[in-house]
């Protein structure tokens, strides 16, 4: 079974079907998990979805089953140089060009990753190693030129580690453009950017805040402390910021960031016109349909909502967001059979998110399954004990179950978180 899996999944990649050859190789590794080839192909489908952490977990379990595949190895060294860990990726490309020596791409990037760590003198041997293999590679003579040459400018540096993607190893690079560039803002907008996509928000409004009165008018400046200011938890302070690049420059970008954002503050008829404004520049962008489709249903447009979240998962079956509310909307409309997979698949991709255990509980409580919905929604309970849906729902299935003390129980805690509730003035989810 597995080889006949493994034969049909290579002929999905081969058709530019990844997202089925994907799930193919998984059910051939069902039945040979430890077949170190398969595992590779799994990273390279997985590679084609975009889906890195997926990716890096094949390949780990290729190099662990078998040591000796280099191409495993060299994907690994990539994928380490990518999240700027240097130390990993030379680590990888060693190991890929001892299991093949005569492997030139691993020897090419073992080489750009040592002068990316300033071992000229080792970047400089396997650059020549690579050419000693193949003369003529014309990616290994342009580096060998490349490293003969004197060092490049921070700044340089810096934007070729930006473009690809390396951005703990771009950030010191800019620190270092801007202490010599104290007044270039386009450095400081480069790092204020690599701040963000390193998850350090407040580092970045450090940086921008003094400098933001005098660049008001200076829409790249407006969009980057505008997302600064939303990634660090200060949403109403970065929306306007981020609004005016919108409108100003019918920015698609802009669009969603201040839809997210007013997603998160629950100001939903706003945040669809935001991002159905960014659907309708750029429906290109990551994730807009996942998106679009929440705050359709948000305003309680559930039909478009559906379509939206139907689109989103043709791009990527794995999007949790989708199948989740995909899975809600069909639950609700007592499809339960369709309704289902979704559920199960958000539930596989998420065990621990509490929305995916109470729409799960709900579907099986709607089928019947009330022992097991029962048992779902009491841990619900205990774990987040004043969220109020899960005790709504277990005063009625406390009845279905035969358990009337519990029932009025629960009716009485519905009653108090109610009434806490309607006093605070506050929502349930």
């Amino acid at each position: 079974m597995a080889e006949s899996r493994a034969i049909s999944a290579q002929q999905q990649l081969d058709s530019g079907n990844p997202q089925k050859a994907a799930e193919l190789y998984r059910e051939a590794l069902e039945s040979a998990p430890s077949d170190a080839l398969l595992n590779y192909k799994l990273s390279v489908a997985l590679d084609k979805l975009g889906d890195t952490t997926g990716e890096r977990d094949a390949l780990e379990k290729a190099v662990q089953i078998d040591p000796d595949m280099a191409a495993a190895h060299n994907q690994l060294g990539y994928l380490a140089s990518r999240g700027g860990d240097m130390a990993a990726a030379e680590k990888h490309f060693r190991e890929a060009v001892r299991a093949a020596p005569l492997f030139t791409e691993a020897w090419i990037n073992l080489a750009a990753t040592l002068g990316m760590e300033s071992k000229a003198d080792e970047a400089q041997q396997a650059v020549d190693t690579a050419l000693k293999v193949d003369p003529s590679n014309a990616q290994a003579l342009q580096l060998r030129q490349d490293l003969s040459e004197s060092p490049q400018s921070p700044l340089a540096v810096g934007l070729e580690l930006y473009k690809k993607g390396i951005y703990a190893g771009a950030r010191p690079q800019f620190e270092s453009a801007l202490k010599s560039q104290p007044n270039d803002l386009r450095v400081v907008i480069l790092l204020a950017d690599t701040d963000l996509h390193l998850n350090a928000a407040a580092d970045a409004v450090a940086l921008l805040q003094p400098l933001a009165a005098a660049n008001l008018q200076n829409l790249d400046f407006e969009l980057i402390y505008g997302s600064a200011l939303i990634a660090a938890g200060r949403q109403h302070e970065g929306l306007p910021h981020v609004e005016k690049v919108a409108e100003s420059n019918q920015n698609a970008d802009a669009y969603m960031i201040a839809g997210q954002a007013l997603l998160d503050l629950d100001e939903f008829d706003q945040a669809r016109k935001d991002l159905e404004a960014a659907l309708r520049l750029n429906p290109e962008l990551p994730r807009i349909l996942t998106l679009v489709g929440t705050a359709r249903d948000k305003v309680g447009d559930t039909a478009n909502a559906e379509a939206a979240f139907r689109g989103a998962l043709k791009i990527n079956a794995d999007d949790f967001q989708a199948n989740l509310y995909l899975g809600a909307i069909l639950s609700q409309r007592r499809e339960l059979t369709e309704a289902r997979p979704y559920l199960d698949r958000a539930l596989k991709l998420d065990p621990k998110d509490s929305m995916a255990r109470y729409e799960s509980a709900m579907l099986k409580n709607a089928s019947g399954e009330y022992e097991a919905a029962t048992l779902e929604l009491e841990q619900l309970a205990k774990a987040e004990p004043e969220w109020l849906e899960p005790h709504i729902a277990l005063a009625t299935l406390y009845y279905k179950v035969h358990r009337p003390d519990d029932g009025a129980r629960e009716r009485q805690i519905v009653d108090r978180m109610t009434a806490e509730q309607q006093a605070r003035g506050t929502k349930t989810r």
